[in-house]
């Protein structure tokens, strides 16, 4: 079962501060109604009425306008940002409750890594956004979780200048002064009154050379915090696999096409390659033994959804919430009909995040759009 967001989730609530309307009927003679006044225009006078209607006063006609950018606000009120992308990912949700909750009872407690891995496909940032705003949240029963990006460093010569480079961002997003010590960044988080989200992303390219030496150097950092044991500390490290999913197109030059082809198939087989090697690495728990007693959770593989999992989202209470029952039935078939025509282009029966999210948008404005006619 797809776990549900908190109740302080509210999917009605708009994604951004709404913007003014704009009046445009400029007019010496306009005169500007109020929510409950009732005013007739004449041959002089063009007059503003309420908050819905627009009266344009002229010489025999009366004409009522709702105004554009007041419709497109509403739209984007009733269709929340991440609501397409809360689609199934019940996997990872409840590997990550199970460990949180253990965590929480450990005595003493100790920060959490947890890496998240996937295809460049598969919508990682709004995964973040998912675990920032709705699952950790719920999970460690808090109302607002503090998060920061952790930037990778650039290419380093050692370990000790991968770890100082490190140290100095923390300690300047955390604490605005790049000379401040581990153990002021570790009083500002003992001291600080919700969790704290510490968030890392790496691309295949960062990790072709020397994948593992970078990933450990990574987790040595965490490793060797001087205080480890701080619960309110979670530090998620998104592994992005590259793919290189690209489609061509028909060129005169069929030399320059054929070259195009083959130096995009070596990088894409180079990548695959790597690929397989991160992911069998990090899913080898004995692989991380020397980093105990740091407590590292590898999330199951964000991969692409399914129809059945799409088809439940829709049926999910937070997303009637926001579509109304009575076009549930509209959006289940227009599901349908996506996933016939992505089986028929690519032989497969899962569609990416990043193309599912993207489509169901339309279909969810489509269907707004025929039921306020």
């Amino acid at each position: 079962m797809m776990s549900q967001p908190p109740d302080k989730f509210d999917p009605q609530q708009p994604d951004a501060n709404p913007q003014k309307l704009v009046d445009n009927s400029i007019n010496k003679n306009a005169v500007r109604g109020n929510e409950n006044s009732s005013v007739q225009g004449n041959d002089n006078k063009a007059v503003l009425g309420n908050s819905n209607t627009v009266f344009y006063g002229n010489n025999n006609q009366i004409q009522f306008v709702l105004p554009i950018t007041e419709k497109q606000q509403q739209l984007e009120r009733k269709i929340p940002s991440l609501l397409p992308y809360l689609v199934n990912r019940s996997k990872q949700e409840y590997e990550l409750e199970k460990v949180i909750k253990k965590l929480i009872q450990k005595h003493p407690p100790s920060p959490l890594i947890c890496i998240i891995h996937g295809d460049e496909f598969q919508s990682h940032d709004k995964f973040l956004e998912r675990l920032h705003k709705v699952s950790l949240p719920k999970f460690i029963g808090q109302e607002s979780i503090k998060q920061y990006h952790l930037p990778f460093p650039p290419k380093l010569n050692n370990s000790h200048e991968f770890s100082d480079y490190l140290r100095n961002t923390l300690a300047d997003i955390v604490i605005q002064r790049s000379s401040a010590s581990p153990e002021e960044i570790n009083a500002f988080f003992h001291e600080c009154s919700i969790p704290i989200l510490i968030h890392t992303h790496l691309l295949t390219e960062q990790l072709q050379k020397k994948e593992f030496e970078i990933l450990h150097n990574l987790l040595n950092f965490w490793h060797k915090w001087p205080i480890q044991s701080n619960q309110n500390l979670i530090i998620c490290i998104f592994i992005k696999y590259q793919i290189r999913r690209k489609k061509y197109t028909r060129k005169s030059d069929i030399i320059s096409l054929f070259f195009s082809f083959v130096s995009d198939f070596l990088k894409q087989y180079r990548y695959q390659k790597v690929n397989q090697k991160i992911y069998h690495h990090i899913n080898s728990p004995s692989n991380f033994e020397k980093f105990n007693p740091l407590s590292i959770l590898v999330l199951p593989e964000l991969t692409g959804v399914s129809r059945g999992e799409t088809e439940d989202w829709v049926r999910m209470e937070y997303t009637q919430n926001v579509i109304g029952e009575a076009i549930a039935d509209k959006l289940i078939k227009g599901i349908r009909e996506l996933f016939d025509k992505w089986e028929e282009q690519n032989s497969s029966n899962i569609i990416p995040m990043d193309d599912l999210a993207e489509d169901l948008i339309k279909l969810l404005k489509s269907n707004y759009q025929v039921r306020e006619k």
